[in-house]
């Protein structure tokens, strides 16, 4: 009798861990279908651009976007080393790219006054990007940060 408790607790205990891996397991999908279904195509329209911000929680106006070119730098100093940290919190990583040439997609944000989100894309690829604002005590944070705003939204 003792036997089968102790198995049934480890049983139990057993299933809850694969519960957790599987809802876990889901999540990190969920998170990963957004970038993949962006990125499969090889181009991006305005469109879906706009619905991979909105998938982050952003609300862009509907004026398009400014486009413009840039390299990655080769070597990063500072401050895009600060920049990169804030891709890799969003599982992004500049440095894969470096010395490379993107496009910057620049959107307003309809509905936080005096802002912007940024996305960075590499043949095809949304390899990065921000939101920011540009007033004097402005932020900028990873696009999957829209909860770090805490009231600094105008």
């Amino acid at each position: 009798m003792l036997t089968v408790s102790i198995r049934m607790k480890y049983l139990k205990f057993a299933c809850l861990i694969l519960l957790f891996a599987v809802i876990i397991s889901m999540m990190a999908l969920a998170f990963l279908k957004i970038r993949i279904s962006y990125e499969a195509r090889g181009e991006l329209s305005g469109e879906e651009m706009k619905a991979f911000l909105s998938g982050y929680g952003w609300t862009v106006s509907d004026s398009p976007p400014k486009a413009e070119e840039i390299t990655i730098p080769q070597k990063f100093n500072s401050i895009y080393e600060e920049y990169n940290e804030i891709q890799k919190r969003c599982g992004f990583d500049l440095s894969k790219y470096k010395g490379k040439p993107a496009t910057k997609y620049t959107y307003e944000i309809a509905d936080i006054p005096n802002s912007r989100a940024t996305i960075l894309v590499h043949e095809g690829k949304i390899i990065g990007g921000d939101v920011s604002s540009a007033e004097y005590d402005g932020f900028m944070i990873g696009l999957c940060e829209k909860g770090a705003l805490n009231g600094k939204t105008g």
